[in-house]
């Protein structure tokens, strides 16, 4: 699983996240947290109902355990390359959630639940046509944006290439639903620690249809 793309939805440790629907919000979003040492990264993450949260191993050895006067339990075991990933619905509450490392004493991080209001827009409409954003911001460093949308239920994966076209990142998004959806993408967490300032492309791919768009990494 990619490290870099995580789904927001996409890029992630790897550079892809993955997406993750949500039957009712407009836009579902995976939020990447990276363990390492002694700290999650961030360590406070604000997120709305629908969302995905993932924990990407990046060293040391780790859980990620919910605290016991947390609304919703959760227990990583020890966490692997696999990263680890937890919904959060609304039947689960407002939260916070805290949350835990059992190796390192002190090593804590909280979920919060934002509104709607404060993040983004609803809309009921859903989407008419397979579509890819130009990501934003651009050029960036090392975190950017990508929005797109899928017109049916299919099933989505996202790509990422350098100018000589060699795979950087890849993320299998999974069947998803129509709608429209948010993925980050981390240029320091693809694998390749040497990624240097220049031109990078990013395909979305669902079914036969294929968009692909250029970003520009600056260090």
């Amino acid at each position: 699983m990619s490290a870099a793309i995580r789904l927001s939805r996409i890029l992630i440790v790897s550079a892809i996240v993955a997406l993750i629907a949500s039957a009712n919000p407009a836009v579902a979003t995976i939020h990447t947290i990276n363990v390492s040492n002694t700290q999650f990264n961030p360590a406070n993450k604000q997120i709305v109902h629908g969302d995905t949260v993932r924990w990407v191993l990046v060293n040391g050895t780790h859980t990620c355990t919910a605290d016991p006067l947390s609304p919703k339990d959760w227990d990583s075991g020890t966490l692997t390359s696999t990263p680890f990933q937890v919904v959060f619905r609304a039947e689960d509450g407002n939260g916070p959630f805290p949350y835990h490392c059992d190796v390192h004493a002190g090593m804590k991080g909280t979920i919060t639940i934002q509104t709607l209001e404060a993040t983004r827009e609803e809309t009921d409409v859903l989407p008419t046509e397979f579509s890819l954003e130009q990501n934003f911001p651009n050029p960036f460093n090392p975190t950017t944006t990508i929005r797109f949308t899928v017109d049916r239920a299919i099933r989505v994966d996202m790509s990422v290439f350098n100018v000589l076209g060699e795979s950087i990142d890849y993320e299998d998004l999974g069947i998803l639903a129509p709608g429209s959806y948010v993925v980050e993408w981390n240029g320091n967490q693809t694998g390749h620690t040497n990624l240097s300032t220049g031109v990078y492309f990013y395909r979305l791919r669902a079914g036969d249809q294929v968009i692909t768009r250029k970003m520009v990494l600056l260090k």
